[in-house]
């Protein structure tokens, strides 16, 4: 049988597209509110050459943090 099922809801009204499995997991654009939500079970995992992260205000970490570079500059 199937893993789970799939909704997905685009809600032109509301400016909202969201992606949302069986066992909860969730993606949310929201145009209105100009974000990108992700909520899951177990995590998120991005695998790629280059992560460009830019803020114009703060950027907010909770939880445990790991950050293993071989070259890091805070505050150059």
């Amino acid at each position: 049988g199937e893993l789970t099922t799939y909704d997905l809801t685009i809600n032109t009204e509301e400016g909202l597209i969201t992606l949302v499995d069986g066992k909860d997991n969730k993606v949310e654009l929201n145009s209105d509110s100009d974000t990108l939500s992700v909520s899951t079970n177990m995590g998120v995992l991005i695998t790629t050459t280059n992560i460009t992260t830019t803020s114009a205000t703060s950027t907010h970490v909770t939880g445990a943090y790991t950050l293993k570079s071989g070259i890091c500059h805070i505050n150059p």
